[in-house]
């Protein structure tokens, strides 16, 4: 048995050099980077942000009711960005038309959170008068502090608990609608033998 294991092991054993080895990589086509934090979508986004906080005013101190609009948003940027973009020859990305609504139902939402449907017009009513440095000062705090938030209990509530969000599931369906290739797109990619 020892005499069959002594020609293996001076086989792995030679003096002889031997050529390197060369890794080969593999030829792949590099895939652009998905567009997705722009200028042109933070530009709309805020844009209907502000059309959706001056609503929200409006509405909130009418009725109390206020709406983050994050559907409203997301329609509303497809609905500018698109069209321009396909003129363009950009195209405009589902994580853009996130971002476009994303920072639109944040600037909409920042009414509520001031304080400007509730305790401000409350204490006008008292008599009592804030500064607007004031009530910026406590804009910019309260978003600071709701960033952080959202930083500190996104990975329990969203990765590990994977709790339903049914306004973000429904917006996140409808960009994925919007987006998607129309039949007749379809149809013409197939004749060209495209997918």
């Amino acid at each position: 048995m020892s005499s069959q294991a002594t020609p293996a092991v001076s086989a792995l054993s030679s003096p002889e050099p031997r050529p390197p080895l060369t890794a080969v990589a593999p030829v792949v086509a590099e895939a652009p980077e998905p567009r997705e934090l722009t200028a042109r979508a933070l530009g709309v986004g805020l844009l209907i942000g502000g059309l959706l906080a001056v609503t929200n005013v409006y509405m909130g101190l009418k009725t109390g009711w206020w709406e983050s609009g994050s559907i409203t948003a997301a329609v509303l940027g497809f609905s500018a960005l698109a069209t321009v973009s396909r003129r363009r020859g950009v195209p405009y990305t589902p994580l853009e038309n996130n971002m476009t609504q994303s920072a639109a139902s944040s600037v909409g939402a920042m009414p509520a959170a001031a304080g400007l449907l509730g305790a401000l017009p409350a204490l006008a009513m008292l008599g009592v008068s804030v500064p607007g440095w004031g009530v910026a000062a406590w804009s910019v705090a309260l978003g600071a502090l709701g960033v952080l938030a959202a930083h500190l209990v996104r990975k329990r509530l969203v990765a590990e608990e994977a709790l339903p969000f049914p306004t973000g599931i429904a917006t996140a369906e409808l960009i994925t609608l919007m987006h998607a290739p129309s039949q007749a797109e379809a149809e013409r990619s197939a004749r060209r033998g495209w997918r």
